[in-house]
């Protein structure tokens, strides 16, 4: 008798409902061998991400903005 034993119940086959992530990549962005449509596409894909980028360093800021004044009030009323 062999070593290893294959049993269906221990591996049992996959379906759907073990997916679980149904995202399809790459659906808006065609593939294209011409090369000025693909710089186009990454000039725009880095303008989205540096605008993301600003929006994200300005959330930062405001964040750190609204911690410091917080510190200070605290340390107001800790000294009062």
């Amino acid at each position: 008798s062999p070593m290893y034993e294959h049993r269906d119940q221990d591996f049992p086959p996959l379906t759907t409902s073990d997916n679980h992530s149904k995202k399809q990549w790459n659906i808006a962005q065609p593939r294209t061998s011409d090369t000025e449509k693909t710089f186009d596409s990454i000039n725009d894909n880095l303008a989205k991400l540096i605008d993301s980028n600003k929006r994200l360093e300005n959330k930062v800021d405001l964040l750190s903005s609204s911690m410091k004044t917080v510190t200070l009030d605290t340390q107001l009323h800790q000294a009062v």
